[in-house]
């Protein structure tokens, strides 16, 4: 009792009663948020609400929360009270940390990967144990993220079975380039610029598994920490809110391991952060190695395929590094003969491997051009909406409802946790006093052009000219977001001096409790206008108490002491369920080893040329003959298979169905063959039995009893059937 009572004592000894009010409110939070958490489990195995989830706060839930509620405050009342030390520990540590993380994890296999889904839609999941036989150590796979576990990770565990090569023969069923759409781990030069796929390359599928999350996630933590002290003056409170928010914000989460946008962020906040050292160092052996970091970071950031995101990310990285040259180089020269040597070497080495690549792809560049969907786009903007962009606070209550809250898809509908427009109002405020700071004024200028973009129509002109006519505005909301952070982080460092010389010693000034008040209730209401549940629920309160919080400390807090109070709740709110999106996986067991994959693959390795189709399903069921190396001519086409198509639809008929990036769904019938479109990315197409044959379709996968319907021409031998799937055999009589 007594040592408690010294490691409380710092605690208590200053301003006790500010600090024991934010330590219980956000133990409150917490306790919740475990609550929710755990009954949005049960209700994953069940299809039950119950406790908090149903509104029915019973004794059990009482018990919980009290359970939950006094670890939480005795923690983060000494968290508070060794802040410094922590911090400091950490910064001094974090990379033998971060390796010690990273090499524990993929000794275990450890992931993010809602692999185990598979074993849900083959087994069912009714029970905890279910989810512990299906590899799953903490959280549940999410349904939702159907383009990781149903599409982009069987993609790169179906590479092991071509021995990693850049053109394969299972995906589409026919020669396909994977080093584009969906980019995965193979052995060509734009792998070169993919370091973290660079795992499976050496190590089986299920460690490499674990290399490609554990790394990615480890990288943006680090690079947003380093690049953030270049933004906020070397403030480690803020930056390790940076760290935090960027990587575990909801959009980050939920669209983890698709898109590149991951990727975007890493190369493109570490090139300001090597352009910084480079600037800083007249070692020319280290000036050399950086050029050559920089160019990885180039093709890092470019070779992620995704100009929806990668367009807008790329304007803001160029304004933030013309700033740093700028303030860098304050009358000096910045460059000498051997720098402008260096960086046209750099750029001439980037641009020839740029070249082999572009020869190597350009082909599947040219047919991904031509399709229907994505084609090229010629977009200008609009039909945004505020609610939206205000929408950071509803963002971190998906994880365990979602679709109460008023929308089925989180993935779409998540946002980066920012306090929009907060960094808007704090800038021009700053900006307003005559205070000038080139950052905050390029950041600004970019934030209030995407704003325009997102919410109205600009020229087609103009948008062309910019390429923000290749710009979808769902996928602009992140990197509103990502701006908004950069400029409220900014912001609060360069108040840090003003705020620490006010006289005032408390925490809270009375002109401020009412327009606190005011912005925690109208961002609430914005909030809470989008939720699908009535104002006096267990979320509102809650999604309240946050908001509130936030405010609070924003506007009532001075100095230090909101720095180190900001970090807390960001690592609260933000940190803690941001962890709880995607769960915790150990290996791919649940699916590689599963009995039906395995018959899948011996009949595949027997018969290797031999093409499969997944009938009367679509994604993700169509992607498991991949798992196991079977060529499936209705694997999602991450670019059309049109010479197959085509022989289908000798007139052309249909081509506009088929010519996209599509999941494709087959049923088959005695009727001619039909294509029919189901969504920009899905389309069905009705095959005549009889066609099978003109297209090559050795195996059928399905649920569907064929063997004993009576077709001419056509016989389906069943080799056999394991937990309610039939594995057929075509064969063709005359």
């Amino acid at each position: 009792m007594k040592d408690l009572k010294q490691i409380i004592k710092p605690v208590v000894r200053s301003h006790s009663t500010m600090v024991i009010f934010f330590t219980f409110s956000l133990s409150v939070i917490i306790s919740a948020y475990i609550e929710l958490f755990n009954e949005s489990r049960q209700f994953y195995l069940t299809d039950k609400y119950t406790g908090l989830l149903a509104w029915d706060c019973n004794e059990q839930v009482i018990i919980n929360l009290i359970l939950y509620f006094l670890p939480a405050f005795c923690i983060c009342l000494i968290l508070i009270a060794y802040n410094d030390k922590i911090l400091i520990f950490i910064d001094k540590y974090r990379y033998i940390i971060a390796l010690i993380i990273f090499i524990i994890s993929v000794f275990l296999c450890l992931n993010g990967s809602s692999l185990a889904w598979w074993y849900r839609e083959i087994y069912g999941l009714k029970k905890d144990v279910d989810l512990q036989n299906a590899g799953v150590l903490f959280g549940y796979p999410r349904n939702i993220r159907s383009d990781e576990y149903g599409l982009f990770t069987p993609l790169s565990i179906s590479q092991q079975y071509t021995n990693y090569n850049a053109i394969s023969n299972i995906v589409r069923g026919t020669a396909t380039d994977v080093t584009t759409t969906y980019g995965q781990p193979a052995w060509s030069i734009v792998t070169l610029f993919r370091p973290f796929m660079w795992g499976y390359l050496f190590l089986d599928s299920a460690h490499a598994l674990s290399f490609f999350w554990t790394s990615r996630l480890l990288a943006l933590f680090l690079v947003s920490y380093e690049c953030a002290k270049i933004y906020t003056c070397h403030n480690k409170y803020l930056s390790a809110s940076a760290a935090i928010l960027l990587t575990f914000s909801p959009t980050t989460q939920w669209w983890f391991s698709t898109n590149g946008y991951i990727e975007m962020l890493i190369f493109g906040q570490m090139g300001l952060v090597l352009l910084d050292v480079y600037i800083n160092t007249e070692n020319y052996r280290k000036r050399f190695l950086l050029i050559l970091a920089l160019v990885e970071c180039a093709g890092g950031f470019i070779y992620t395929y995704y100009p929806a995101q990668e367009i807008p990310l790329a304007y803001v990285f160029l304004l933030m590094y013309i700033w740093l040259l700028v303030i860098r180089k304050k009358g000096k020269k910045l460059f000498s003969k051997i720098d402008v040597m260096y960086i046209f070497n750099g750029i001439l080495l980037f641009t020839f491997l740029s070249f082999l690549i572009f020869q190597f792809s350009k082909d599947t560049f040219i047919n991904i051009i031509k399709t229907e969907y994505p084609g090229v786009r010629k977009l200008s903007g609009g039909q945004g909406s505020v609610n939206m962009l205000c929408s950071a606070f509803q963002s971190i209550l998906l994880p365990f409802d979602a679709e109460r809250i008023g929308y089925k898809n989180a993935c779409e509908t998540s946002v980066t946790f920012s306090l929009f427009p907060m960094g808007i109002i704090l800038s021009l405020s700053y900006i307003l006093k005559n205070k000038k700071d080139l950052l905050l004024e390029l950041l600004l200028s970019i934030q209030i052009f995407y704003v325009f973009f997102y919410l109205s129509k600009i020229p087609n002109w103009l948008a062309q000219i910019t390429l923000m006519s290749q710009v979808i505005i769902n996928r602009l909301l992140p990197i509103i977001g990502i701006i908004d952070i950069f400029i409220l982080l900014r912001v609060l460092a360069l108040n840090e001096e003003e705020l620490n010389e006010q006289k005032s010693t408390g925490y809270i000034k009375l002109n401020r409790i009412i327009p606190t008040l005011i912005i925690s209730f109208l961002y609430y209401a914005i909030t809470a206008n989008m939720m699908a549940n009535n104002f006096l629920t267990t979320y509102a309160w809650l999604l309240f108490l946050i908001i509130f919080l936030y405010m609070l400390i924003i506007f009532m807090m001075t100095g230090k002491l909101k720095k180190k109070y900001l970090l807390f709740l960001i690592s609260v709110s933000v940190g803690i369920s941001g962890c709880m999106i995607n769960p915790i996986e150990k290996g791919t067991d649940c699916i590689t080893n599963d009995p039906l994959v395995n018959r899948i693959r011996e009949i595949s390795q027997t018969d290797k040329n031999a093409l499969w189709a997944v009938t009367d399903t679509i994604v993700p069921m169509v992607n498991l003959p991949i798992l196991a190396g079977a060529p499936t001519i209705n694997s999602t086409n991450i670019y059309p298979n049109l010479k197959t198509w085509e022989a289908l639809d000798t007139d052309q008929k249909y081509v506009k169905i088929y010519n996209r990036y599509a999941h494709i769904r087959i049923t088959l019938q005695e009727d001619s063959t039909s294509f029919e479109l189901l969504g920009a990315d899905s389309y069905t197409i009705h095959l005549n039995y009889n066609d099978l044959n003109r297209i090559g379709i050795k195996y059928i996968l399905s649920k569907v009893k064929y063997s004993d319907k009576n077709i001419t021409n056509v016989q389906f031998q069943m080799i056999d059937s394991l937990e309610g799937f039939y594995i057929y055999k075509i064969c063709h009589t005359t």
